[in-house]
């Protein structure tokens, strides 16, 4: 897990998982959920990236009651921004790129990477993004990841987090009965369990020591 930067489980996940019961909707994220739809105005997909942190979104479908798609990760979100070429006028069908002055990519010189970053920087694009450009519409469907593995609300956390074990996840989408996404549980929501579990075992120790009949 240390190749992927991703913080490491033990194989047994924290004991308060089990002993209290817990389900996947007591354990999400604390962070807002953050939703994308197939379809978004420039504006407002650069100013969701730069209001959170997540790395992986939700898609949903606005007509089918925010009903899950897919996900789609933050540095294909931001790549989709790269290309001018992409985006169209609220009117226009998909497709329809007849405006080749509007619609040059954006070249990727040096100052759009940082440390050496593949990735780059959404400060950067969005300062080569011009302002009349700003309300147009950007399709992000056809980059979506179908069929993410999904976790229904009621499902037990101890389930969860062995998936996170066997498979590796990063994060896992956590849906209501009628598939939208309520929530995500991440690593780092099942290593804050385990320093909770380690405080409460702390507090146990020491009532015990203080109750403990004089020798």
């Amino acid at each position: 897990m240390k190749s992927k930067s991703l913080p490491f489980l033990d194989e047994e996940p924290p004991p308060i998982v089990s002993v209290s019961v817990l389900k996947a909707k007591d354990i999400l994220c604390p962070l807002p959920l953050v939703l994308m739809q197939p379809e978004m105005k420039v504006r407002d997909l650069i100013q969701t990236l730069k209001s959170t942190p997540h790395g992986d979104f939700p898609v949903v479908d606005p007509a089918r009651n925010n009903a899950l798609i897919g996900s789609i990760p933050r540095e294909r979100l931001i790549h989709l921004l790269c290309h001018k070429e992409r985006f169209k006028d609220s009117e226009e069908s998909d497709g329809d790129y007849s405006n080749p002055s509007r619609n040059a990519p954006i070249a990727l010189d040096d100052g759009f990477f940082v440390d050496g970053h593949l990735m780059p920087t959404l400060e950067a694009v969005e300062r080569k993004i011009i302002d009349g450009s700003m309300d147009m519409i950007i399709s992000i469907a056809r980059q979506v990841q179908l069929s993410p593995y999904t976790f229904n609300e009621d499902g037990s956390a101890e389930r969860a987090y062995e998936l996170f074990r066997t498979l590796g996840l990063r994060n896992l989408i956590v849906t209501d009965l009628e598939a939208r996404p309520i929530g995500i549980i991440t690593r780092d929501d099942f290593k804050i369990l385990e320093k909770i579990d380690k405080v409460e075992r702390g507090c146990r120790g020491q009532e015990t020591a203080v109750n403990a009949p004089p020798s």
